[in-house]
């Protein structure tokens, strides 16, 4: 991998999304017209589709309420630096039959455009969104958005949709046809799902012959119960990542909202008190959409329709897309490159880590996936030394949980982190928050990657890539790894002896070396002993 170099002067848009249910204001930064630097994220609860889903109109006091809201968000853009601020209004105001006065009043108090858009074009910038934060691997994508008035139900892989349809299914038009009691209870739940399963039949038959590999839910809905889930469920939210949902957990929540009256849904760990009137029928939609379209646990994309207006905005300076992006790989190296990686490094770690994977497969017996997870964590091992030298390890830990990498979920970057936190001294266990955290089945995979990683490492103890090659021979009691090597690696050798004890505790054997260089006519063999520190050379602690 080479360092990507930036094409374009850095940028600043910003988008304001007139939803049913909310305004929300997103102002980023960007270089390379894809990647987002996220300046600024606002939203407030104006709820346009209050009696408007229903009456067809837009009251004067939603008016007035919509013109405040998107004023104050457009003099936040205006100070977070935007060049650019475009605006565009969804259901609500597309079914209003006075949605034009809106925009009128928009446009004489702040001289912005406010762009009525159709649902199909809604389900398009959304699909563009989206598409940034998955690798191509993900594909074919199912993406779910439920916003106040309408869902959006997308079927994507690469370039190409395949389905877009915008349903009049919403959690504020839900909430005010069929919650007419508090709580709502069952009858009112099985006529929601019956309306649900009327307008949902065509689609359901469209997505299930279509297929999809990847299910993906955007907006605040289902952010919301995501949330909602995770408390329940004991899990601590993630700071980044794809977060997900099961059926099974989101099944509970949903019975649980339903039975649940004010007072006590706002007792309900992990719910808003500006959502918690439309999240029982917010639940109950998200769930019926699930079991029709066979989903079985669905990933929260926090990318959506404000990023799709950002995105399109900066169409014209875009450079041509390139086939088979990878946005996790890039997005990785963006990490890097913020964190002034040193490049010859962490490429010499990734590829001796792999090359150490794939030659001990017999002991570790994982897989691609965790074959990823080793390349991203080894060649960003090093990043806290951005932040300290000192304790750089915990540094790297935190950049990495804390960076919003693209296209990864919650759990993988959860398990990137505890790879590279690892990759120095210390043992996985329990008392250390992070990993307890885990589920069960992970602990084992970060301990093993951890200790291929932190061979790797000290094989590049001097940072001058000496270490060409190497070869692995697994015998009953010990392992054998065989160096290839230009130089003296004298150092790389000492510090893989000493490195060796969490490989050899997780494995069960004992690590020997050897060392052939990497010229010359005869492959010279030699069984390197346990050797005494260096006198000297450059060492890393």
């Amino acid at each position: 991998m080479t360092e990507p170099k930036r094409s374009l002067a850095p940028r600043t848009i910003a988008a304001i999304d007139v939803g049913s249910n909310s305004i929300k204001l997103l102002v980023a930064r960007t270089s390379d017209g894809e990647t987002l630097d996220v300046i600024a994220r606002e939203k407030a609860m104006v709820r346009l589709g209050r009696e408007t889903l229903q009456t067809g109109r837009l009251s004067e006091g939603a008016i007035e309420a919509g013109v405040d809201c998107i004023k104050r968000l457009a003099r936040l853009a205006e100070a977070a630096g935007a060049e650019r601020v475009v605006v565009a209004a969804t259901c609500a105001v597309r079914e209003a039959s006075n949605g034009a006065e809106l925009a009128r009043r928009v446009r004489e108090s702040t001289d912005l455009v406010l762009e009525v858009i159709s649902g199909e074009e809604e389900a398009r910038l959304i699909t563009r969104a989206v598409r940034t934060d998955f690798a191509p691997s993900a594909d074919p994508l199912l993406v779910i958005d439920i916003g106040g008035g309408s869902t959006e139900v997308i079927v994507t892989g690469g370039a190409k949709t395949s389905l877009a349809e915008s349903l009049e299914l919403g959690a504020v038009r839900l909430t005010e046809r069929f919650v007419t009691q508090d709580p709502m209870g069952k009858v009112a739940a099985a006529a929601l799902i019956a309306e649900v399963d009327a307008r949902l039949s065509r689609v359901a038959r469209a997505v299930n012959d279509l297929g999809f590999r990847t299910a993906v839910g955007t907006s605040g809905t289902i952010e919301a119960l995501v949330a909602v889930a995770a408390a329940a469920d004991g899990r601590k939210g993630a700071s980044s990542g794809h977060r997900t949902l099961t059926r099974r957990s989101l099944r509970r929540v949903a019975t649980q909202l339903v039975g649940a009256d004010a007072r006590e849904r706002l007792l309900i760990p992990g719910v808003e008190k500006d959502r918690a009137d439309i999240l029982a029928a917010g639940a109950l939609l998200l769930l019926r959409l699930l079991e029709r379209f066979s989903v079985k646990e669905l990933h929260y994309c926090d990318r959506s329709l404000r990023e799709g207006l950002v995105l399109e905005a900066l169409e014209g300076d875009r450079p041509a897309a390139t086939d088979g992006r990878d946005v996790r790989q890039e997005s990785v190296s963006r990490l890097a490159r913020r964190c002034h990686v040193e490049w010859p490094h962490a490429e010499k770690t990734r590829d001796l880590a792999l090359r150490l994977f794939d030659q001990t497969h017999a002991l570790h017996q994982l897989a691609e996936r965790e074959r990823d997870w080793l390349a991203h964590a080894a060649f960003l091992h090093d990043i806290g030394n951005s932040i300290s030298y000192l304790r750089h390890h915990r540094h790297t830990a935190y950049l990495i949980e804390h960076a919003e990498l693209k296209g990864f979920s919650a759990e993988e970057i959860a398990v990137i982190a505890l790879v590279a936190r690892y990759h120095r001294k210390g043992k996985p266990k329990e008392s250390h928050d992070a990993f307890a955290r885990l589920d069960p089945w992970l602990k084992p995979v970060v301990e093993k990657l951890a200790a291929l990683l932190r061979l790797a490492d000290a094989l590049d103890r001097g940072h001058r890539q000496l270490v060409t090659g190497l070869e692995v021979s697994i015998r009953r009691k010990k392992v054998v790894l065989t160096l290839l090597a230009d130089g003296n690696p004298d150092l790389e050798l000492w510090a893989a002896q000493e490195k060796s004890a969490l490989f050899e505790r997780v494995f069960g054997r004992s690590v020997e070396l050897a060392l052939r260089p990497a010229t010359g006519l005869a492959p010279v063999i030699e069984l390197v002993p346990r050797a005494p520190v260096p006198a000297a050379g450059p060492a890393k602690p």
